[in-house]
């Protein structure tokens, strides 16, 4: 999908130009054709998700089609999106939608774990936390930040293969650049994305700080 910064920059030179000026007609005109482009994302994403959803409650055949949907590139942003959002609903209809819910998360956990062979630490690592803040399990992200953030402040023979805590921090920026994009293009595919990841910043900062709240202190 088209970069976020870039469309902020394109609105930017339209109010600078002036929206009835000739160069921001034109720069409107990009602007409107890039918001069509992804609003036809979404369109498709959700038309494969349904797809996928035929096959219910047959989890095999699901996962075959998500593997597909891998392979063609077009488990992307969208697609993740309108999943999120579908299992949202889901989870906010309350009883009698259990079912739904458990299919959704399987897809939604399924197709994150094959992302993960295919992407950098940092981005693997956000996305094990996502799949911790799916679960509201506070002490997993915080044991995952532990584990695998370099909290030596100096990247040293002994962070070797860890992540740094600014890379995880621009790798949960890019995602919120994308999850923004997607909102503010419809706010029909507000999953409350972008509030879960300033809450993962906060939380990387409280464990740098030495701050995090201590959880299950009852634990022996």
């Amino acid at each position: 999908m088209c970069d976020y910064g870039f469309l902020m920059y394109l609105n930017g030179r339209i109010g600078e130009a002036g929206p009835d000026s000739e160069e921001g007609t034109k720069l409107s005109a990009v602007a409107q054709e890039i918001n069509v482009a992804m609003q036809r994302r979404l369109v498709a994403a959700d038309a494969n998700l349904r797809a996928v959803l035929a096959n219910a409650p047959d989890l095999k055949k699901m996962e075959a089609d998500l593997r597909r949907l891998f392979r063609t590139g077009q488990a992307d942003m969208a697609f993740m999106v309108v999943l999120n959002m579908n299992l949202a609903q889901a989870r906010e209809a309350g009883p009698g939608a259990e079912g739904a819910v458990a299919v959704l998360t399987h897809l939604n956990t399924a197709i994150m774990e094959m992302q993960d062979t295919r992407v950098a630490p940092e981005v693997r690592l956000l996305r094990m936390l996502m799949r911790a803040s799916d679960d509201d399990n506070a002490e997993k992200r915080r044991d995952l930040l532990k584990e695998q953030l370099d909290l030596s402040g100096g990247g040293g023979a002994d962070s070797s293969g860890l992540v740094t805590p600014d890379q995880l921090r621009d790798a949960i920026r890019e995602l919120q650049e994308q999850a923004t994009q997607i909102e503010k293009v419809s706010k029909e595919y507000d999953t409350g994305l972008t509030e879960k990841l300033r809450g993962l910043l906060r939380e990387i900062d409280e464990v740098l700080m030495g701050t995090a709240p201590k959880l299950n202190s009852d634990k022996s």
